[in-house]
């Protein structure tokens, strides 16, 4: 199984100087899951080119802190999305997996669903086939 390549971060958090990026990585078995990285940028005095650490100043500490919640936050949604994916494509493959409903007799003025039914367009509307159940209120003596 192949796995994407990564490009760059999924995401990333900034409280000033300080900042935590999210990446997404592959298992051996194709499942994604998720690493994060907190750095600090600055300026090289000598190039003046931005830089960066994983050094932090002691002012820095509460900002990781914020950071850690957020990038967990950030994580947990991702997770969730994966989860939500894997659940569409695990219901898409069932569904192309079914065999084709049979057609049933159609009800009056239902000949045409059928015919569409028939040649693969579409399927015979289930709600017309089967008769309606009565509703039972369950307080005597009121009407519906």
């Amino acid at each position: 199984m192949s796995t994407p390549q990564n490009k760059g971060p999924e995401d990333t958090i900034r409280d000033g100087a300080v900042f935590v990026k999210i990446w997404r990585n592959w298992s051996n078995k194709g499942e994604p899951f998720y690493s994060a990285n907190f750095g600090r940028t600055y300026t090289d005095k000598a190039t003046g080119q931005i830089k960066e650490s994983q050094s932090f100043q002691g002012t820095d500490i509460l900002k990781l802190q914020s950071l850690s919640n957020r990038a967990y936050e950030s994580i947990a949604r991702m997770r969730e999305a994966d989860r939500n994916l894997e659940q569409q494509v695990q219901q898409t493959e069932t569904q192309s997996q079914r065999p084709p409903a049979q057609a049933t007799h159609p009800q009056q003025g239902d000949m045409a669903a059928a015919r569409d039914a028939a040649m693969g367009h579409s399927q015979p509307s289930q709600q017309a086939a089967q008769p309606q159940q009565p509703v039972h209120d369950p307080v005597p003596g009121r009407e519906l």
